[in-house]
């Protein structure tokens, strides 16, 4: 998911089935339009399933199977709320 400045690509890292092990973790990464090189990752030890991005652009909201939610923000690219 690319942001709307386009200055970032966001993408959850997971493996491809739930037997798969991940030896690197899991998480957030934001990747740099530009480079194309990873800047940042949080989040590692949570799996997430899905991702969204709030109309005003300044909010990723990510899911987990648990139902929980977290709510980041990408002005500090870090967790704001979990719900």
């Amino acid at each position: 998911m690319t942001d709307q400045k386009g200055n970032f690509i966001y993408g959850i890292v997971s493996p491809e089935s739930r037997y798969d092990e991940n030896e690197t973790g899991y998480g957030l990464v934001f990747i740099n339009a530009a480079t194309l090189k990873v800047d940042k990752r949080i989040l590692e030890t949570i799996r997430f399933n899905d991702v969204d991005m709030d109309p005003s652009g300044n909010f990723l909201y990510l899911s987990q199977r648990n139902r929980k939610i977290y709510k980041i923000d990408l002005n500090t690219q870090s967790l704001s709320q979990t719900i």
